[in-house]
């Protein structure tokens, strides 16, 4: 198990979208941050298109289908708000997009967690160890 993955690179995103929609001071912030998560997710689908070519399997093709999804869904929030990117205020629309390509996003987080192979799970426990002894205490 990687660090990072398709799915955790595109959730990463999919929020960086929709708290540029929330805590954005105007337009033309919440526009720059909605386009550099556009670029997080395209290159999350890259990861899983790469991670698909060299397996193609259920867990893999989710991904590819969710970060392809979630890019495509950012990209339309981006382009929904550049013609007002002067406005004050953000175009009706923009930030539900975002909502939207979190929650597809987060479908391929689940998928992930479904398909973990037993090492991967073993290597996961390991790393938590420390943590786990931590809460204990």
């Amino acid at each position: 198990m990687t660090i990072t993955s398709a799915p955790r690179t595109a959730t990463v995103g999919a929020l960086l979208a929709v708290a540029a929609g929330l805590i954005a001071p105007n337009n033309l912030i919440a526009f720059y941050l909605t386009a550099l998560a556009a670029a997080l997710l395209l290159f999350a689908a890259f990861l899983a298109y790469l991670d698909a070519a060299e397996r193609l399997d259920a867990r893999s093709g989710l991904a590819v289908a969710t970060a392809g999804l979630g890019a495509a869904l950012v990209m339309a929030d981006a382009a929904i708000r550049f013609p007002a990117v002067l406005d004050p205020s953000a175009p009706q629309g923009a930030s539900a997009l975002a909502v939207v390509a979190l929650l597809v996003v987060m479908t391929g987080v689940v998928g992930e967690l479904v398909w973990m192979r037993a090492d991967d799970a073993a290597s996961l426990r390991e790393r938590l160890r420390p943590v786990r002894h931590l809460l204990h205490r």
